[in-house]
Protein backbone atom coordinates (compact mmCIF):
# COMPACT_ATOMS: atom_id res chain seq x y z
CA UNK A 1 0.00 0.00 0.00
CA UNK A 2 1.36 3.82 -0.55
CA UNK A 3 2.21 5.83 1.68
CA UNK A 4 -1.12 8.21 -0.29
CA UNK A 5 -3.15 5.41 0.36
CA UNK A 6 -2.73 5.23 3.54
CA UNK A 7 -3.02 9.09 4.34
CA UNK A 8 -6.45 10.22 6.14
CA UNK A 9 -8.19 13.48 4.80
CA UNK A 10 -8.92 15.74 7.77
CA UNK A 11 -10.46 18.71 5.86
CA UNK A 12 -10.34 21.35 2.85
CA UNK A 13 -8.90 25.00 3.22
CA UNK A 14 -11.73 26.55 1.81
CA UNK A 15 -10.48 30.45 2.21
CA UNK A 16 -8.10 32.90 3.42
CA UNK A 17 -8.09 34.81 6.54
CA UNK A 18 -6.80 38.26 6.87
CA UNK A 19 -3.52 39.77 5.82
CA UNK A 20 -1.01 37.72 7.42
CA UNK A 21 -1.51 34.34 5.57
CA UNK A 22 -3.68 32.46 7.77
CA UNK A 23 -6.10 30.04 6.28
CA UNK A 24 -9.93 28.56 6.38
CA UNK A 25 -9.75 25.04 7.01
CA UNK A 26 -13.38 23.08 7.10
CA UNK A 27 -12.59 20.20 9.14
CA UNK A 28 -14.27 17.04 7.86
CA UNK A 29 -14.12 15.85 11.77
CA UNK A 30 -14.99 19.02 13.76
CA UNK A 31 -14.15 16.73 17.50
CA UNK A 32 -10.28 15.80 16.11
CA UNK A 33 -7.14 17.13 17.41
CA UNK A 34 -5.38 15.74 14.77
CA UNK A 35 -5.25 19.54 13.42
CA UNK A 36 -3.02 20.68 15.94
CA UNK A 37 0.07 23.37 16.42
CA UNK A 38 3.38 21.66 15.49
CA UNK A 39 1.51 19.09 13.17
CA UNK A 40 3.00 18.08 10.42
CA UNK A 41 0.60 17.49 7.26
CA UNK A 42 0.23 16.57 3.40
CA UNK A 43 -1.50 19.23 1.17
CA UNK A 44 -3.09 17.75 -1.61
CA UNK A 45 -5.33 18.78 -5.04
CA UNK A 46 -5.46 17.53 -8.35
CA UNK A 47 -2.05 19.24 -9.40
CA UNK A 48 -0.20 18.99 -6.81
CA UNK A 49 1.06 17.88 -3.54
CA UNK A 50 3.10 19.85 -0.10
CA UNK A 51 4.48 19.50 2.94
CA UNK A 52 3.61 21.55 5.37
CA UNK A 53 3.72 22.34 9.39
CA UNK A 54 1.12 24.14 11.29
CA UNK A 55 2.09 26.81 13.40
CA UNK A 56 -0.71 27.48 14.82
CA UNK A 57 -4.94 26.47 14.66
CA UNK A 58 -8.06 28.17 16.35
CA UNK A 59 -11.28 27.22 16.13
CA UNK A 60 -13.67 29.79 14.68
CA UNK A 61 -17.34 29.24 13.84
CA UNK A 62 -17.60 26.43 11.64
CA UNK A 63 -13.95 26.65 10.77
CA UNK A 64 -10.17 26.78 11.38
CA UNK A 65 -8.25 29.24 11.34
CA UNK A 66 -4.82 27.99 10.56
CA UNK A 67 -1.14 29.52 9.90
CA UNK A 68 1.24 27.22 8.21
CA UNK A 69 5.41 27.67 7.96
CA UNK A 70 6.09 29.42 5.52
CA UNK A 71 2.87 31.03 4.30
CA UNK A 72 2.80 35.02 5.74
CA UNK A 73 1.19 36.59 3.37
CA UNK A 74 -2.67 36.97 1.80
CA UNK A 75 -0.93 36.19 -1.27
CA UNK A 76 0.43 33.27 -0.50
CA UNK A 77 -2.61 32.05 1.76
CA UNK A 78 -4.42 32.50 -1.77
CA UNK A 79 -2.56 29.84 -3.69
CA UNK A 80 -3.51 27.07 -0.77
CA UNK A 81 -7.68 27.44 -1.40
CA UNK A 82 -8.78 23.92 -2.97
CA UNK A 83 -6.07 22.18 -0.90
CA UNK A 84 -7.40 18.77 1.02
CA UNK A 85 -5.13 18.90 4.13
CA UNK A 86 -3.99 14.91 5.20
Amino acid sequence: MSDSARMVALGKIVNTHGIRGEVRVLPYNPGTDALRSGARVTLRRPNGVRQAALRSVRPNKNVLLVALEGVDSMNAAEELVGYEIE
